[in-house]
């Protein structure tokens, strides 16, 4: 060990050094070097250490740990560097809108110096934003990047050739023109409103939005203020009476549909989306549409989401159940018609021009229960405001259902949900035991922490996923963490490439033993690769599965499940040997049979 007074007068260069001179030394000893030198500190060049520990970390997985490198970096310098990487590991963590804003930095300019070679990581930048805007299915900002791609290289027949078509498919051409307005009633919504304006104007690039705000007292004013585009229009109604609302939605718009091509009308809970709207309403307006239709999604979370600018709601909370029912509403409409909604603007009988889309293409991610506390609060102060008609005709009912809603009922929804904005197919799994298990995650209250000892992927080989694309499914469509524990570094860097590469980075992060672990551990599952040798080596495998479960053990939930992936029928005889009979003394009981059984303390929860 070298001590701090030694460290404090190296320069990084000394300490890189230091770890070419070791090549036995792994990553965590690596790192170690590094985080004992930054200690040692203060040191000029200390930013080079933070884009070391960043692709340390992010080489063995470790994106959450990484992108705290990077960002420390950044914070001293703007090195070009550790923002590309930072970009990348924000995609590979199912974060493209933000993997794109740092790469537009590095972008280089179209024109460049007779004789002068475009920079290389500005063009390694561009090919990566080239293909996240592919993936996202993003075409006006596609043809941008690859207009500049042939600029700067212009030797490239099959950027030609996509550019090329995507100039031929249209309307990408003045996408970017149509001045869209939003109006929306509210009434004490700060919590939800700064995600629905960084929404309106930031993703969907509304020029306006007019808020008429029946009086809120939590901040709404101070909020919309930090945003020019809104205009506040504030009325005080001391009771909340569906006449009025749909008056205001029917006729307050008319103001300014002189002024914009589309209005969108609707609530602030209520989001519409498409991952590239604005060239879809510019087909619409090429083939005379204006009534787009809109299917509708009940968007539900177990915690309520931190606002983050720069990330959008839909990032955050993409769990959903279809709603045709109530919320297949008519939001955005071009403003030569008139709307006509009727009460509770579910409905609508629209006049003059009236064009509707052949299908549904736009989606309503209604976030009206964004946690059970906070669903149960607001529909009680709601039921509490509802005016006398509102009470002698039921309109407003559903506040009093949702103030009255048990958490269990709550929590049951999610069995029947999806992922609804980025959904991925559920991916085979072979061992029964794992669908009574996600029924228990759906059930717990808050949102499951998945832990994995042993990384077991699949990847659909013989019709089998393996364990660690469907506990990533699971978090990356319901939120929640999962950690996948793998000594083996290969295989750790082959499992987070993997996951991204198939859209299930979110949430989920790739671990080496002895690195820090959440606690509060809802669902272990230990897998233990199948053994080869003597009895010597079989007893050492036995020993090294409980040891590998008693480290983690310290990090479980009171109610955990363990699951044990690779059970021999006859515990005795198994690689879990040792491990079974530790379970059963803490009073773990198995709930199941099979080649993979769960323990627990409690019976598993039901939905």
């Amino acid at each position: 060990m070298i001590d701090a007074n030694t460290l404090a007068q190296w320069s990084v260069i000394r300490a890189m050094q230091e770890i070419e001179a070791h090549p036995e030394w792994d990553a965590q000893q690596q790192a170690k070097l590094y985080l004992d030198w930054l200690a040692a500190g203060p040191h000029g060049d200390a930013y080079a250490a933070h884009y070391n520990l960043g692709a340390l970390y992010q080489n063995g997985g470790r994106l959450a740990e990484a992108e705290e490198q990077y960002r420390a970096a950044l914070r001293l310098v703007d090195l070009p560097a550790a923002r590309f990487n930072l970009g990348l590991l924000m995609e590979q963590g199912g974060r493209p809108y933000e993997a794109l804003g740092e790469w537009q930095a590095l972008l280089p300019a179209a024109a460049q110096s007779p004789g002068t070679a475009p920079d290389q990581l500005g063009l390694q930048a561009l090919s990566a934003s080239i293909g996240v805007a592919r993936r996202l299915g993003q075409p006006a900002r596609l043809q941008g990047l690859l207009e500049l791609s042939l600029a700067l290289q212009p030797e490239q027949p099959q950027v030609g050739e996509e550019l090329a078509a995507l100039r031929g498919a249209g309307p990408v051409p003045g996408a970017d023109d149509a001045v869209i307005y939003v109006l929306a009633v509210c009434f004490n919504e700060a919590k939800i409103l700064p995600f629905f304006l960084d929404h309106y104007i930031k993703f969907l690039g509304a020029k306006k939005v007019i808020l008429h705000d029946g009086g809120s007292t939590d901040g709404t004013a101070e909020i919309a203020a930090r945003y020019p585009e809104v205009e506040l229009i504030v009325k005080v109604s001391e009771k909340l009476d569906d006449r009025e609302l749909m008056a205001i939605r029917n006729e307050a718009w008319k103001t300014y549909r002189d002024e914009c091509d589309w209005m969108i009308v609707g609530d602030v809970d209520e989001f519409l989306y498409h991952p590239r709207m604005r060239d879809k309403l510019a087909e619409f307006k090429r083939d005379g549409v204006t009534l787009p239709m809109v299917e509708g999604f009940e968007m539900r979370s177990k915690e309520y989401p931190r606002y983050q600018p720069g990330r959008y709601l839909f990032e955050l909370v993409h769990t959903g159940l279809a709603n045709p029912q109530y919320s297949n509403k008519n939001l955005i409409f071009d403003p030569k018609i008139d709307i006509n909604y009727s009460l509770g603007c579910h409905n609508c009988n629209p006049t003059g021009p009236v064009k509707r889309s052949s299908t549904f293409v736009f989606k309503n991610l209604h976030y009206s229960m964004l946690s059970h506390e906070i669903i149960v609060e607001k529909s009680r102060r709601s039921a509490a405001r509802l005016s006398d008609w509102n009470k002698e005709t039921n309109a407003g009912f559903h506040y009093q259902l949702n103030a009255a809603m048990p958490r269990a009922d709550y929590n049951r929804w999610f069995a029947g949900a999806s992922d609804v904005v980025a959904p991925r197919q559920r991916p085979a799994l072979q061992r029964p035991v794992f669908d009574a298990v996600l029924q228990h995650l759906f059930m717990l209250d808050e949102n499951a922490v998945v832990v994995e000892l042993g990384a077991a992927p699949g990847f659909g080989r013989g019709g089998d996923s393996g364990s660690t694309e469907l506990l990533a499914w699971y978090v990356h469509g319901y939120a929640g963490s999962f950690t996948s524990v793998e000594a083996d570094p290969l295989l750790r860097r082959h499992v987070a490439h993997s996951l991204a590469g198939r859209g299930l980075g979110l949430n989920v992060a790739v671990a080496a033993p002895g690195d820090a672990l959440p606690a509060g551990i809802d669902l272990l599952v230990v897998n233990s690769v199948d053994y080869l040798g003597d009895d010597a080596d079989r007893a050492r495998c036995r020993q090294a599965a409980l040891e590998a479960f008693q480290a983690v053990e310290p990090q479980l939930a009171d109610e955990a499940v363990v699951v044990l992936d690779g059970i021999e029928d006859g515990d005795a005889a198994g690689k879990f040997a040792q491990l079974v009979p530790y379970l059963k003394a803490q009073g773990y009981v198995a709930r199941n049979g099979g080649y993979a059984v769960a323990f627990s303390k409690q019976p598993l929860k039901t939905a």
